[in-house]
């Protein structure tokens, strides 16, 4: 029982302890520089789009599929070309994700009965693509948790499935809930 008592208190120190407030958080985009912000932006951009290039290379001469299924049943699709010619695709599944971090222990119902799940909590998410609000795992009551502060080049793979890792409801599938299902990002 006293490990109990004292592991709730270190992680409410941590969890709560740690949080920006509003006003750090004015502060801390006030130190952000707009120029080196934009230089990488412009970097990533110019590096998605030769990237992009290659894939539809690749994919017109019939040496790849944009996307591939898997021998699970999982899709995969075509990211990144290296060598000019060596495909690499990606896939999204880490429904396991919760347990190897052990998250399970602070949401609702777990072993530390604390029913953390991000209430009251927004995340940030910076990715050079641009997170699809309208995915139904960001929903509540009609409304998406997303808000864009800054898009990205595109409404993104990568950074939906981030967002999806920190925030999916789980409503409509339980494997895809995130760490924290109720917070905002």
């Amino acid at each position: 029982m006293k490990k109990k008592i004292i592991l709730i208190i270190i992680l409410n120190i941590s969890f709560f302890g740690f949080s920006q407030t509003a006003i750090q958080k004015k502060e801390i985009v006030s130190k952000y520089s707009s120029e080196k912000i934009n230089e990488i932006k412009a970097f990533m951009k110019k590096e998605a789009k030769e990237n992009e290039t290659k894939i539809n290379k690749l994919i017109n001469s019939g040496k790849a599929k944009r996307k591939i299924t898997l021998k699970n049943g999982n899709t995969a699709t075509l990211r990144s070309i290296v060598k000019d010619s060596i495909p690499i695709y990606y896939t999204l599944h880490n429904a396991d994700a919760a347990k190897s971090t052990r998250t399970y222990f602070l949401n609702s119902g777990g072993a530390l009965n604390l029913d953390l799940d991000g209430q009251n909590m927004t995340v940030g998410v910076w990715d050079e693509e641009t997170v699809l609000e309208t995915h139904q795992a960001f929903i509540k009551n009609g409304t998406s948790r997303i808000s864009i502060e800054e898009p990205g080049t595109t409404d993104g793979f990568h950074a939906t499935h981030v967002a999806g890792t920190i925030a999916a409801s789980g409503e409509f599938n339980s494997q895809a809930k995130g760490m924290a299902p109720e917070c905002n990002i």
